[in-house]
């Protein structure tokens, strides 16, 4: 009776591992896009004195990995398809909606999301909102989409990749 948990946990171990290794597409998709807005943001880092500018992107890309990991391991957990679908699709949603912001940002304001921001688009009322909103232009829209395409192409590939090996 010893074995049966030895085998149960080796059984459980590999199917995660597979699941892992099938759902690898995410974790490059959010590190890939959380990368571009990273890779945006860097020149307007001028508070930031030269000599430790390679220790905030490492700190930064320690960041965006565990992250990405995160929420890979949580997909990944789901044994149901059902469930795998509506958690890939919402966390590639919500990723790609924050990361294609951040860029909106980045590129208008040379900002990233942030607390004073936060309460500065909390305390407008929904005239000023909506003006916000329309004020986004196609060509704005177009230069994000075309910023972020290389992560979702990248993800798209390891999901083929990871598929075709798996199968």
């Amino acid at each position: 009776m010893r074995g049966l948990p030895s085998i149960l946990h080796r059984v459980a171990h590999a199917a995660l591992g597979r699941r892992l290794s099938e759902r690898l597409w995410l974790f490059v998709l959010v590190f890939l896009a959380q990368l571009r807005v990273l890779l945006a943001y860097l020149p307007y880092q001028t508070e930031v004195p030269s000599g430790e500018v390679l220790s905030l992107v490492l700190s930064q890309l320690l960041r965006i990995g565990g992250w990405a990991s995160l929420l890979t391991l949580l997909f990944a957990l789901s044994p149901w398809k059902w469930l795998t679908r509506t958690l890939g699709l919402l966390f590639s949603v919500v990723v790609l909606s924050l990361s294609a912001y951040e860029l909106y940002l980045i590129g208008l304001y040379h900002v990233t999301y942030n607390m004073d921001l936060a309460q500065i688009m909390l305390s407008t009322n929904w005239r000023e909102g909506s003006e916000f909103v329309d004020s986004i232009t196609t060509g704005q829209v177009f230069d994000v989409c075309c910023q972020l395409l290389p992560s979702v192409a990248s993800g798209f590939v390891v999901r083929l990749l990871t598929n075709h090996t798996s199968a």
